[in-house]
């Protein structure tokens, strides 16, 4: 009966050990996660000034969206250079990760030459 005892309390022991292992594990992947989520982006134009709509209308293009998931930046690039530069105003120009949840867009504002109308159509050469 001394035996039978003894290893109940070891399967006790390993089972409560393994459970604690296991919450540990998820706790550390639960706040490392966390960290990797959007929570700002900045818009910074190299070659003039930008309104705060204007820097607004850029960040809904990019189609990055607040809390979002962000991994590697290489893998949104070819996304928010496509929605970025559907704005007609703004020229991608790259995309940085400045801190664990921060983006910066970096863009040029686009100086036209001259405004063509085409069949009802503007065109912007710049």
């Amino acid at each position: 009966m001394a035996k039978n005892t003894g290893k109940q309390k070891a399967r006790y022991s390993r089972s409560i050990t393994l459970i604690v292992l296991v919450i540990a594990c998820l706790l550390v992947v639960f706040m490392v996660g966390g960290r990797n989520r959007l929570k700002d982006i900045d818009v910074v134009c190299l070659n003039g000034e930008i309104t705060e709509s204007q820097k607004n209308e850029i960040i809904r293009a990019s189609g990055l969206k607040m809390g979002a998931q962000i991994g590697s930046i290489s893998d949104v690039e070819g996304a928010v250079a496509e929605g970025v530069n559907s704005t007609g105003f703004a020229r991608f120009e790259s995309v940085a990760r400045i801190s664990t949840g921060g983006v910066q867009l970096i863009v040029t504002v686009r100086q036209p030459i001259a405004i063509v109308n085409a069949g009802g159509n503007y065109i912007l050469i710049d």
